[in-house]
């Protein structure tokens, strides 16, 4: 379950040996206000629904390459 961390403090979480379906989880720490996948929802935090959108990373024009006029 995706959720949000909605707490004052920072959550760390131990590694996980790998399982049948899941490869091995390092351990890693959560801070307030990121999100983070947990079988259960956790004391303070909050379910994410919405599917975070990709950052959309700004191409250059191929006139900013060849240096002429944008068609």
């Amino acid at each position: 379950m995706r959720q949000r961390n909605d707490t004052a403090s920072v959550w760390h979480f131990a590694a996980a040996p790998a399982a049948e379906d899941q490869p091995e989880q390092p351990p890693y720490s959560v801070e307030p206000g990121d999100t983070a996948d947990y079988p259960q929802l956790l004391d303070g935090w909050t379910p994410v629904t919405e599917i975070p959108a990709p950052a959309k990373t700004r191409g250059k024009k191929a006139a900013d390459d060849e240096g002429g006029e944008p068609a």
